[in-house]
């Protein structure tokens, strides 16, 4: 027969493994808020336009928001800024097309946005 000490020892260890697994459910049901939204968005619009010169004040056009909410959104849900965001799918980007084809260094910089250099 199991005493209350026995009992509640068993009970706390029952809820230490549990407590990962759980975790995660709660993090999984979080609402996507406007931020998610938002920052979803730029992500999409940035990978569309890799190409381009972008600038943040367009970006923001596009999106409907300031210049500082879309760096303050982005920052709070990436931790990054856009501009850091987009160099590093430029970056990602030009790794791969360097690797799966035969292209130039130049005409993958072209590719990714970054035609003067």
């Amino acid at each position: 027969m199991l005493v209350e000490p026995q009992i509640a020892e068993l009970t706390a260890r029952s809820v230490m493994i549990d407590a990962p697994a759980y975790a995660e459910t709660i993090d999984a049901m979080e609402p996507v808020t406007e931020i998610d939204e938002t920052v979803d968005r730029i992500r999409g619009w940035l990978s569309k336009n890799l190409e381009k010169k972008v600038n943040l004040t367009e970006v923001a056009s596009c999106m409907q928001v300031s210049e500082r909410t879309l760096i303050r959104h982005f920052k709070k849900k990436l931790g990054i800024t856009p501009r850091a965001y987009l160099h590093n799918m430029r970056i990602e980007f030009a790794k791969r097309m360097l690797r799966e084809t035969n292209l130039r260094i130049g005409k993958v910089a072209e590719r990714i946005g970054y035609s003067d250099i």
